[in-house]
């Protein structure tokens, strides 16, 4: 099985309809960038949810800060 080493999207807020219709070509890739905004798609959907699906993949989940600062969001980062 083929692996994708690097998927980036870049699709001005509809990124979960193209990460829920892409899904086996995510669940093949070593490294998944995509947006998350406040618009578009993410309107409804949150981006714990979408950081929850992706740890059950086996993903770490990473959000990208001001000047190149990563925050971990995998591991129980997100408190009830």
């Amino acid at each position: 099985e083929d692996k994708v080493d690097y998927l980036s999207l870049d699709v001005e807020g509809q990124d979960p309809l193209v990460l829920d219709g892409g899904m086996e070509t995510v669940k093949n890739a070593r490294l998944v960038e995509f947006e998350y905004h406040f618009r578009g798609a993410w309107a409804e959907e949150t981006l714990k949810g979408r950081t929850e699906q992706f740890d059950s993949l086996n993903f770490d989940c990473y959000l990208q800060g001001a000047h190149g600062s990563l925050w971990r969001l995998t591991g129980g980062c997100f408190a009830e």
